[in-house]
C-alpha cells in the first residue's frame, strides 16, 4: 500500500515524520519582463487559425495541424521570458531557509531544461508551455535589491499557447509570477525541539525561539522537477527581470539554444540523465552480491561503473589496512575459536550427563541438542553451561537438599576426574 505523503502547515511535503528530503512548489513573483517576441509571430497566429474546441488528448492546441510542417518547432514560435527564480533567502510562510553556504548556487545546473508547466500540472505531459532555455547565478542581485539568486529565461511556445503568452506579454503583465516544485534536503534549525516532539517544531515554524528562527535550513537541492507559471508567490525578490537587465544572462550562464557541438556535448555529459536506451555493459549481480559490495542498485543487471567504483572502494579500504594489526587480530581470533571449542565440550559433557545420568555420561545426544551446542555462539554457549549445570545439580545434589552439585560424582561419571577429593564443588549460584 503506498503511503500519502505528509503534508505540513507550510507546504513541504515528507514521505515520512522522520524524513529529513522534503519537496515544495515555491511560489515566485515576477513582473516588468523584457519579452522578445519574433516579429512574424502575429502572422503566424492568424494564419494557423485559432480554434475553440478541446482535442481528443485533452489540451487545446488553439490552431489545427494541415501539413506536417506545422508540426515542425520553429524558432519564431516562441517568446523568451526572463526571470529571477530563486532567491538566497529565508522564504517566509514556507520558512525555508536558502542561504545556507553555496547550496543554492551549486543548484544552478539542475534548473537547466527543466519543462514549464501551467499551476504544477506536471502530472500531465500535454499540458507543458515550454522550457528552462538559460540558467544564471545572479551574484550581485541587481534586480532584487543586492540579493543573489537565480535567474532563469523561459521559452515559451507562444504559437500553441497565445493566451499564455499574451498574459505574459502585456504591460504590466497578467501573468507574473513563477513557482517551481524543489527536491531538497534540510535539517532542523532547533534540533533539540525536534527531537523531542517534531510536530512541536512543525506548529511552531516561522516563530522566535531562543533567538532565531524556527525554520528548515536546506543542506542540499536534489532536483527541480519543473517550473510553472502561477497565480501568486511567496519570494518577494524574486521578479521579472526589468528591461535594464533583461538578456543578461549570456555572463557565467547555461544555455541550451546557444551551445557549440563541442559544449552541447560536455553539457550532456555533465547535467544530463543518463539515456534509458543507450546500451550499457553490466552484470547480473544476486541481493547478497549487492550487500557485500556496498551496492544500492535496483535490480539484477547492475551497471559495470557501479561495481567498478565498488570495487576502488574496496581496494582502497583495503590499502588501508594495518597488517601487524591483522597479524594480532589473527592470534586473538584463533585463541578465541580454541577458548569457544573448549566452551562447546564443556556444554556437551554437561548436556550428556543431564541426559543420561552418571551410569551412562557417553551416550550420545539427540540431534536437535548436538546440532543447538554446535551452532551456538559464545553467549549461547554460557547460557546453556548455566541450563545444563544447574539440571546436573539436580541430579547429583549434596545431602539431598542443596542445590550445587557433587563435582566428585559428576566428574567421576564424565571420566575426567583424576583425583576426585582435590576437586572443588561446582554448581549454579
Amino acid at each position: 500500500m503506498k503511503m500519502k505523503p505528509i503534508i505540513l502547515p507550510n507546504g513541504i511535503q515528507l514521505a515520512t515524520l522522520d524524513a529529513m528530503a522534503g519537496r515544495v512548489q515555491l511560489l515566485s513573483p515576477l513582473r516588468c519582463a523584457e519579452i522578445r517576441p519574433d516579429e512574424q509571430l502575429a502572422e503566424r497566429l492568424k494564419a494557423a487559425g485559432l480554434v475553440s474546441q478541446w482535442s481528443h488528448n485533452g489540451k487545446n492546441d488553439n490552431f489545427e495541424f494541415k501539413k506536417i510542417e506545422d508540426v515542425m518547432p520553429q524558432d519564431g514560435d516562441y517568446i523568451s521570458v526572463d526571470f529571477r527564480a530563486l532567491s538566497k533567502v529565508l522564504v517566509p510562510g514556507h520558512w525555508i531557509d536558502w542561504t545556507r553556504d553555496n547550496v543554492l548556487e551549486e543548484s544552478v545546473p539542475l534548473l537547466l531544461g527543466a519543462t514549464v508547466y501551467p499551476n504544477h500540472t506536471f502530472w500531465d505531459i500535454n499540458g507543458w508551455l515550454g522550457s528552462v532555455s538559460n540558467v544564471a547565478w545572479d551574484a550581485e542581485g541587481k534586480a532584487a535589491n543586492g540579493v543573489p539568486g537565480i535567474n532563469a529565461r523561459y521559452k515559451i511556445d507562444a504559437l500553441m499557447n497565445p493566451r499564455i503568452a499574451r498574459g505574459l506579454m502585456m504591460d504590466p503583465p497578467a501573468i507574473h509570477s513563477t513557482s517551481m516544485t524543489v527536491l531538497f534536503e534540510f535539517e532542523y534549525s532547533h534540533p533539540d525541539m525536534a527531537a523531542e516532539d517534531r510536530w512541536k517544531f512543525f506548529r511552531n515554524l516561522g516563530e522566535e525561539i531562543d533567538g532565531e528562527i524556527v525554520r528548515l535550513i536546506v543542506t542540499k537541492i536534489n532536483e527541480y522537477w519543473e517550473a510553472s507559471l502561477v497565480f501568486q508567490g511567496a519570494d518577494r525578490l524574486a521578479k521579472m527581470q526589468p528591461k535594464e537587465t533583461a538578456g543578461q544572462l549570456s555572463i557565467g550562464s547555461l544555455r541550451l539554444e546557444e551551445f557549440s557541438a563541442d559544449d552541447a556535448e560536455t553539457a550532456a555529459e555533465t547535467f544530463s540523465p543518463p539515456n534509458p536506451n543507450e546500451e550499457r555493459n553490466t552484470m547480473k549481480l544476486t541481493k547478497e552480491q549487492k550487500a557485500r559490495l556496498g551496492i544500492e542498485f535496483d535490480g539484477e543487471d547492475v551497471p559495470d561503473e557501479q561495481i567498478l567504483a565498488a570495487v576502488d572502494q574496496l581496494a582502497e579500504k583495503a590499502g588501508q589496512v594495518d597488517t601487524v594489526n591483522i597479524a594480532e587480530l589473527q592470534k586473538k581470533a584463533e585463541a578465541g575459536e580454541a577458548f569457544i571449542a573448549k566452551q562447546r565440550a564443556e556444554v556437551t559433557r554437561l548436556a550428556k550427563i543431564a541426559e543420561f545420568g552418571a551410569e551412562d555420561a557417553t551416550g550420545e545426544l539427540e540431534e536437535v541438542i548436538s546440532q543447538q551446542i554446535a551452532a551456538a555462539d559464545f553467549d549461547t554457549l554460557v547460557k546453556l553451561e548455566g541450563y545444563y549445570t544447574k539440571r546436573v545439580a539436580e541430579k547429583f545434589p549434596k545431602d539431598g537438599r542443596s542445590s550445587l552439585e557433587d563435582s566428585d560424582q559428576v566428574d567421576d561419571a564424565a571420566g575426567t576426574a583424576s583425583n576426585a577429593a582435590e576437586l572443588p564443588d561446582s554448581g549454579v549460584l
